[in-house]
């Protein structure tokens, strides 16, 4: 076993520990590597999303550089928090309803059981959602995905869409791509 310095988002030493383990998920700034062990280089992050500004969607913008939705001490973070529902649907315009797109909305409840935290992903474009058989990190069992450990927005490679993917502690990976998404938070 090994141990680690990382930093948070407010710049304060995280320590990790480490054990070997055959999980490993990569995003643009954010990547899994054993148990108990993820690097996620937030000044990078940062300066990327600082750098596309004028490419994302200003909600979503404002969602990624809020340092709060990443902190760890943060009841909006949602680093800790527990996926509650996850809906994927259709919604329909025209006059036969002919016109469809595809909606994700998505509830946490924050990682102090204060919040309600609220995604809704308009004009979808992709997803996926890849859930392992056994556990990434502990605690093992009965979880269901576990703490939602962290999660990234960034922009397609063509710069066209919006890509936010999460990463849980039994090693579920979602990854949805749109057109924009919106964030609310509500008090519990």
């Amino acid at each position: 076993m090994r141990t680690e310095e990382c930093l948070s988002p407010d710049s304060r030493p995280v320590r990790t520990s480490h054990t070997t383990h055959p999980h490993f998920y990569k995003m643009k700034f954010f990547e899994s590597q054993q148990v108990g062990e993820y690097d996620f280089d937030f000044s990078s992050y940062q300066r990327y999303l600082q750098e596309h500004r004028d490419l994302f969607p200003p909600d979503v913008y404002a969602f990624a550089i809020d340092t709060g939705n990443y902190d760890l001490r943060s009841h909006q973070s949602l680093h800790d928090a527990w996926l509650e529902r996850f809906c994927i649907s259709e919604p329909a315009s025209g006059e036969r309803s002919e016109i469809r797109a595809i909606q994700i909305e998505a509830s946490f409840l924050g990682p102090y059981h204060d919040l309600k935290i609220h995604l809704v992903y308009s004009g979808v474009i992709e997803y996926s959602i890849v859930t392992p058989q056994d556990f990434a990190h502990p605690p093992f069992a009965t979880i269901g995905h576990g703490d939602l450990l962290i999660h990234e927005v960034s922009l397609t490679d063509d710069n066209q869409a919006v890509v936010h993917e999460w990463y849980f502690s039994r090693g579920s990976v979602f990854r949805i791509v749109c057109e924009t998404f919106r964030h609310s938070v509500e008090i519990i």
